[in-house]
C-alpha cells in the first residue's frame, strides 16, 4: 500500500531529523488514506498522530494540536473514551501542550 510506504518512509526520515523531507511524505500518506478510507475513519488516526509528532518537532504546535484533537475526536467516537489508544492520544496532547508552554513561543491557533 502506497500510503503505508509513504508513512513508513516519513517516520524514518523524522527519526533521522530530516523533517523537511519527512513532512510532505506524511501529508501525502494522510491525504491518500483520507481519500481511500474517509476523513473520519479510525484508519487515519495513525497518520494524524504521526504528522502531529513531526509538527511538534518543528515547533508547529497549532498544527500538531489540530491534528491530535481530530485524532482524539475520531477515536472517541469509534473506540470510546476509555480505549487505551484514545487515552494515549489524550496523553500526547497533554505533552504537546506542555512542550508548547515550555517553548515559550507565542502561538495563536484558530
Amino acid at each position: 500500500e502506497i500510503a503505508s510506504a509513504l508513512n513508513n518512509l516519513g517516520e524514518l526520515l523524522e527519526e533521522m531529523n530530516d523533517y523537511k523531507n519527512a513532512e510532505p511524505l506524511l501529508r501525502q500518506a494522510l491525504k491518500i488514506d483520507e481519500k481511500v478510507l474517509g476523513e473520519n475513519n479510525p484508519g487515519i488516526v495513525p497518520d494524524l498522530s504521526n504528522l502531529a509528532a513531526l509538527l511538534r518537532h518543528e515547533y508547529d504546535f497549532c498544527g500538531a494540536r489540530q491534528l491530535l484533537e481530530r485524532a482524539i475526536a475520531i477515536d472517541e467516537s469509534s473506540r470510546g473514551l476509555d480505549d487505551p489508544q484514545t487515552r494515549e492520544l489524550r496523553q500526547d496532547l497533554t505533552i504537546l501542550l506542555k512542550n508548547e508552554a515550555d517553548a515559550n513561543i507565542p502561538t495563536k491557533c484558530p
